[in-house]
């Protein structure tokens, strides 16, 4: 009985480390079907809002989407069918500075740097890439091969292109306005910003996806007169929208309640 007494206070200071240990939340405000996994755990998550998310953790938007908010103020959406692994997310508050990793898979994410990081020396990477980020806004494309489309919206990217493949790695500048691209043999094409007009699509969840595709607007009233003007454009139509929601999504059963704050707030 001693030995099992004196083992409690260690078990609730591991469940108080790793409460600790989180490197944001879901800010996602409802329910969209995205689930995390913890590699400690085999059961899957539902990431409702306010749900925290921790280093190593998978964020499997399979069958939804999710946006996450980090402790230094990054925002990473994650868009329909995505998944990005949470290798690493160190913000340390006294110093500005922020390091790890995010591991991108096929998918579509947009992702905003923070504003409370003075030295930012976090790594985005996908298959084929590996990137240093400036004061970064960007939308960045994964294919199922691991071909990578990265545009940059705001601020500055250094890619390198295949880093594990290559000896002596060359770094690529990407600035405001211009888009790169990054294929299975490690070719790099750079897109001006004359050829890239800055705008940021849409993620939208897999049923908006389908009706935006299937589904055509009505045609319009018929005209009256000559002197009637024009309908303006998309009247009657349906066509799917951002992404959001305005009612959540039932969320799958908790597999082991691996982490607090799994309840939904509005």
């Amino acid at each position: 009985m001693k030995r099992v007494f004196a083992l409690l206070p260690l078990c609730l200071l591991s469940g108080l480390a790793k409460a600790e240990d989180h490197i944001g939340s879901v800010s996602e405000p409802f329910y969209q079907g995205a689930i995390g996994i913890l590699p400690q755990s085999s059961g899957k998550e539902a990431l409702n809002y306010s749900v925290r998310v921790y280093p190593k953790e998978l964020v499997d938007a399979s069958t939804g989407r999710t946006s996450l908010s980090f402790n230094d103020g990054t925002v990473l959406q994650v868009g329909a069918g995505s998944k990005v692994k949470l290798d690493e997310f160190i913000f340390d508050p006294r110093s500005g500075t922020l390091s790890g990793a995010l591991n991108f898979g096929a998918g579509v994410f947009r992702y905003a740097s923070g504003t409370l990081a003075k030295h930012n020396n976090l790594k985005l990477n996908t298959p084929v890439a590996s990137m240093s980020i400036r004061g970064t806004k960007l939308v960045i494309r994964v294919e199922e091969g691991g071909q990578t489309r990265v545009d940059v919206i705001d601020g500055a990217i250094g890619l390198i292109p295949c880093p594990a493949k290559n000896a002596a790695p060359s770094r690529v500048s990407v600035k405001e306005g211009q888009a790169v691209t990054v294929d299975l043999g490690c070719r790099v094409s750079v897109i001006g910003a004359n050829e890239n007009p800055q705008r940021e699509p849409t993620l939208k969840t897999p049923d908006q996806s389908t009706a935006a595709s299937s589904s055509p607007s009505p045609p319009g009233p018929p005209a009256v007169g000559p002197s009637d003007p024009p309908d303006p454009p998309g009247v009657g139509g349906g066509s799917g929208g951002d992404g959001g929601s305005s009612g959540g999504t039932d969320p799958p059963a908790s597999g082991g309640g691996t982490k607090p704050g799994n309840g939904l707030k509005k």
